[in-house]
């Protein structure tokens, strides 16, 4: 197991998770009819656990896909 891989993979999983808390931002903002993305993030997404389960879940299986697909063309 290379450690370029996991890093690799590291950096995906964190991108796709930080897409993921833009756009639950954006629907919350624009849900409440308030505009701006930072105020939906603060009040809604920090305090609900089950917010944090879903980026967990999504931050887990992008790591694992991505590990998955950058080994195979490793190995190719």
């Amino acid at each position: 197991m290379n450690p370029d891989i996991i890093i690799r993979s590291f950096i995906a999983a964190v991108i796709f998770s930080l897409i993921a808390v833009i756009l639950e931002a954006a629907y919350h903002g624009l849900r409440t009819a308030n505009y701006s993305i930072a105020s939906p993030f603060a009040s809604t997404f920090i305090n609900n656990p089950l917010n944090y389960a879903i980026i967990a879940l999504i931050f887990i299986s992008s790591f694992v896909i991505t590990f998955n697909t950058i080994s195979k063309s490793e190995r190719a």
